[in-house]
Formats: C-alpha cells, structure tokens, sequence
C-alpha cells in the first residue's frame, strides 16, 4: 500500500469528542463561579472596609484635596503674571517678532520650501533668537 492510500483510507478527524467538550464546559463554569465568588467578596470586603472608615476617608481626602489646591493656586498665578508683565515689557520696548513676520520672510522667498527648522533658524542673529525652539 503506498503513502498515499494510507493517507486516503484513515478516518477523518470530525473534531473534539464529548467526553472533550464536556470538559471544557466544566472548567469553564467552575472557573465562572470561582471568579465570582471572588469578586463578590472582595467587593464586599472593600465595601464594609470603606463604609468602617469613611468618617476618617472623607474628610482626609478633602484636607488633601484642599491642601494640594492651595499650593499650587498662588504657584501658577505667580507663573501667569510674571510671562504676562515680561510679554508687556518686551512688547512696549519694541523687542518682540511675531509669527507673522516669520511666515511673511518665509513667503517673499520664491522658489524654495523651508523646513520649520529652516523657518525657525531665520531667527538667528535676530531679537527674537531664542525664543523659537523644537523640541524632538
């Protein structure tokens, strides 16, 4: 009998028996249940744990909140008022270039595409070099 015959003459395999797949069907619903009555119980335990310690939890969670609000509300308005009065003082002594100067440079310059790293050089030698940067 050659290969090919033999090959030919075996029973297909039709897929898992019964005795497979009432396997899986068993590791599955034990898996299901197990999985829920752990949750269930860890939520239950979580539950109790916070309603035990929500006197102390909440009104440690607002002094925190609260705390945390009143360091860094006076920090970011002294950030806000120094770039706005150091934008004012650049403004009124002549010392700022806007973008749109930029882009017009860029446009009466026929014939050549720029890269905004090219853009962002012609600002060297200017009195607005250092303020245009890429970061990567």
């Amino acid at each position: 009998m050659s290969t090919i015959e033999h090959f030919t003459d075996a029973p297909q395999n039709t897929g898992p028996t019964l005795r497979q797949r009432i396997a899986t069907a068993a590791i599955f619903i034990v898996s299901t249940l197990l999985t829920a009555v752990t949750l269930t119980t860890v939520g239950g335990l979580v539950m109790v744990l916070t309603f035990v310690f929500s006197p102390v939890l909440v009104p440690l969670a607002t002094v925190l909140l609260l705390g945390a609000v009143a360091l860094v509300t006076p920090v970011s308005f002294t950030v806000a008022v120094v770039f706005s009065l150091r934008w004012l003082y650049r403004y009124f002594k002549g010392r700022h270039r806007s973008v749109l100067d930029e882009v017009a440079h860029v446009e009466n310059t026929p014939g050549k595409t720029f890269s905004l790293q090219e853009v962002l050089n012609t600002c060297e030698g200017t009195e607005s070099a250092g303020r245009f940067h890429l970061y990567y």
